[in-house]
């Protein structure tokens, strides 16, 4: 869902829920799993933000983030890219 054009983001808790690529189970044993945790330690020193809960599923990841700049996207993009090289680089899953 696309975010609201001229709305502030910022020191606000927004609930965000990511996909896999075609709803591939990919979350499925704790090394992928830890991937997006090891992901989030990455992000978190580049960004000011907080994560008040999260669950990850085999297909999807439910996020409640509070971000101090209004930028959701650019976190957003870290964490999945970040998480997804990590799992390529360690043959988690197929390029």
């Amino acid at each position: 869902m696309p975010r609201l054009k001229n709305f502030d983001y910022s020191n606000k808790a927004v609930y965000v829920t990511t996909d896999t690529y075609k709803q591939r189970s990919i979350f499925i044993s704790d090394d992928e799993v830890n991937k997006i945790y090891e992901a989030l330690d990455d992000v978190y020193p580049k960004y000011d933000f907080k994560i008040n809960g999260f669950v990850i599923m085999p297909t999807h990841s439910h996020f409640v983030i509070v971000s101090q700049n209004n930028d959701l996207s650019d976190i957003m993009h870290d964490i999945k890219g970040i998480a997804a090289f990590k799992m390529l680089d360690c043959d988690l899953i197929e390029g």
